[in-house]
């Protein structure tokens, strides 16, 4: 089940909606979904009218998370019996249902908390696969600020039961969460994040490269130099041939990567504003990448691309959403 809300456009529209609204914020990566509909009467920017097919700059493919395995250790036998009961341990602690918020912004805020202090294992605990390895890939600030939360419920029955969370930010952009209700109070309630950036604010919020940033950082330099070959073996030949032929690059200039988003059931897609020739697109493109492919090693990891010229949850705690929580910044 697609569960992206998205808000994606061809060229020609988004040239449109660009000159309408002055340029929006590049904050967010969207992609269609069956919901898109409900979605696009909501938002700032409306995506495509049918939205039952993803309308992207080239492929479609379906995201495969990729499970990760857990280790533990058996503590030695004591040379003598001794009766004080035995202290939990820290991975014992972190896993009781009283350890986790059993809100939607709580639980966002001690998610974000760990993820800014770096705690991985916590952040692995508390999120879907797909979502850590975007932390994996980027960092959180820390200070968030205020915070909003809001059903989605009347998107449709793909998202029954999760909430949006939005958290503002340092640098004035905000961080979506999406969260599934049922998983509250438990780990996993993380399902989905949209954290992706202006160009020019990325920077201070990159972690050293993963397996799946060398992939699609190889994927794009390969689209800047043109190198079909290396293009098609790690994405398919339409998808790499409909780039080369339809989104000319600038060679002269780099790619910047900023962000990522990522939505459990779907490819892991991180941001990157690719320059491009003969003018400058005011838009972050994004490259999807199905997990297992790429982390077994295997080629044509890549399976969607695009672009995204507004946030991709922009609207959807509005009309029909049912009351929004607000959160003041602590």
């Amino acid at each position: 089940m697609d569960f992206r809300p998205g808000l994606v456009m061809t060229s020609a529209v988004a040239t449109l909606a660009l000159s309408a609204c002055g340029g929006p914020e590049q904050s967010a990566p969207p992609s269609p979904s069956s919901t898109g509909e409900a979605l696009a009467a909501t938002a700032t920017t409306a995506g495509p009218g049918d939205t039952a097919e993803r309308t992207s700059q080239a492929g479609d493919g379906a995201g495969v998370s990729a499970s990760s395995a857990a280790s533990s250790t058996t503590p030695g036998e004591s040379a003598e019996p001794t009766s004080v009961e035995p202290t939990p341990s820290a991975t014992e602690t972190a896993d009781d249902a009283s350890a986790y918020p059993g809100d939607s912004i709580g639980y966002a805020r001690a998610f974000l908390a760990a993820w800014a202090a770096q705690d991985d294992s916590t952040v692995a605990r508390m999120a879907v696969d797909v979502v850590s390895h975007g932390t994996d890939s980027w960092a959180a600030a820390t200070g968030y600020g205020e915070a909003w939360s809001c059903g989605m419920d009347h998107l449709g029955a793909g998202w029954a039961g999760h909430d949006l969370v939005t958290a503002m930010r340092p640098d004035v952009g905000s961080t979506d969460l999406v969260v599934r209700r049922s998983a509250l109070g438990g780990p996993d309630a993380v399902v989905g994040v949209d954290h992706t950036f202006a160009a020019e604010m990325a920077a201070p919020y990159s972690r050293p490269e993963t397996v799946l940033d060398a992939y699609a950082r190889q994927f794009v330099e390969a689209w800047m130099s043109e190198d079909l070959v290396t293009m098609t073996r790690l994405s398919d030949a339409e998808l790499a041939n409909n780039l080369l032929q339809n989104y000319p690059v600038d060679p002269a200039r780099a790619p910047v990567w900023a962000g990522f988003q990522a939505m459990e059931g779907e490819p892991f897609y991180l941001a990157v504003q690719v320059p491009t020739a003969p003018e400058e697109r005011d838009f972050l493109d994004i490259v999807g990448m199905d997990t297992a492919t790429v982390l077994g090693g295997e080629p044509h990891g890549v399976v969607d691309t695009n672009f995204i010229v507004d946030p991709i949850y922009s609207g959807v705690c509005g009309g029909g959403s049912g009351p929004i929580v607000t959160d003041p910044a602590p």
